[in-house]
């Protein structure tokens, strides 16, 4: 194979080894045609020996994803490595040796770089922990001594995003404007707190008289024996979700199965749930003036109907199924503005906001858009 000059000003060795085609890039011509010599000389000697400090990052990436990635990472997470190993980390570190990515060649091939293209800090970040992942296989099996990532100065984390709370009048009116399997979908995620992705892998055999028993999760389709945290939870079942679903079964006729089912049957897929997002939920919410358009966020209104009850931020964020840190993180604003002489029930403050007048504030329409 052809050996020269790249077009960063790096010079490159090519070969071919076992059937794959290997190489390596070097600063300096005479650091090339020295390796180029030494490689050629054991080759002569009866094949070419790979030692330790041989092993490119590139090389090393495919043990890693053999060994651990395929393993241990979720389909998401495997997809979100693949997108940022391919299009960052390799193109600038890939030709390394795995001993000879240190954290000044980090900065100076892939940080630098990526700032100078017009990455953001959110980007950065991202990179920098699928690097970080890699090399920390490399040190449990001993091919590193620490890992260099370690030592890079990173962006600042951004602070959490404070999800302003949707009150139940204006779920109400969400719900007024859907079909029934749409507003059965806001009473989910807005009265249980469930993620989409929990809810979409909902089965009616969760449902209980007082709770609902989330342990799955749909990952585009597939369903997963565990939630995002890998921990069951129960989370009480409000009155008023608790008739939504009733009515929900008794127009299904359905007993068994998915609660939220395609209409084939099958799981959603993550296309069906984008496309619900932006034809259904997006153009309703707008045109309430809702600050977001993220159904994931009706979140926060269960979050602050349990906040309002009185009940302590350990306990709410056992039922949302997060830390209490990510609660504070995120909802700190609902529980400083608790007034403990207001204290009000959940399931009364929904019973209110479905009063006829109140209700009756916006008529409902077609949503135009599939479910």
């Amino acid at each position: 194979m052809a050996n020269g000059r790249k077009s960063n000003g790096k010079w490159v060795d090519r070969w071919r080894e076992g059937g794959r085609h290997r190489q390596r890039t070097f600063d300096r011509r005479g650091d090339r045609d020295a390796f180029r010599r030494e490689r050629i000389r054991r080759q002569q000697l009866g094949g070419l020996v790979r030692l330790e400090h041989d092993v490119t990052l590139a090389d090393f990436m495919e043990d890693y994803w053999r060994a651990h990635a395929i393993s241990n990472l979720e389909p998401a997470t495997r997809a979100t490595y693949r997108q940022q190993w391919g299009k960052h980390i390799l193109p600038r570190l890939g030709d390394y040796e795995l001993r000879a990515v240190t954290a000044q060649v980090i900065l100076r091939e892939l940080v630098e770089p990526m700032r100078r293209a017009g990455a953001g800090d959110p980007t950065l970040l991202q990179v920098l922990a699928v690097l970080q992942a890699i090399l920390a296989h490399a040190v449990t099996t001993d091919r590193l001594a620490d890992n260099p990532v370690r030592r890079v100065a990173k962006p600042r984390q951004p602070g959490g995003r404070e999800v302003p709370p949707v009150p139940p009048v204006t779920v109400e009116q969400l719900r007024a404007r859907l079909r029934p399997a749409d507003a059965l979908m806001v009473s989910v995620l807005a009265y249980a707190g469930l993620r989409p992705q929990e809810l979409l892998a909902l089965y009616w055999d969760d449902v209980h008289e007082r709770a609902i028993l989330v342990r799955r999760k749909n990952v585009d389709g597939e369903l997963y024996p565990y939630t995002k945290t890998r921990q069951n939870r129960r989370v009480k079942l409000l009155a008023p979700l608790a008739g939504d679903l009733t009515e929900w079964k008794l127009a299904t006729g359905r007993r068994d199965g998915l609660v939220m089912p395609r209409a084939d049957g099958q799981p959603w897929r993550d296309h069906d749930y984008r496309n619900w997002r932006r034809r259904v939920y997006q153009p309703t919410a707008t045109a309430l003036g809702l600050a977001s358009g993220v159904p994931y966020d009706l979140r926060g209104s269960f979050v602050s109907l349990l906040a309002w009850e009185g009940q302590t931020m350990l306990e709410v964020a056992r039922q949302a199924g997060h830390s209490v840190a990510i609660c504070e993180r995120h909802y700190a604003g609902i529980f400083e503005d608790y007034d403990p002489a207001v204290r009000t029930s959940a399931e009364a403050a929904i019973r209110a906001a479905r009063e006829p007048g109140v209700r009756g504030a916006c008529a409902p329409v077609d949503a135009g858009a599939e479910g």
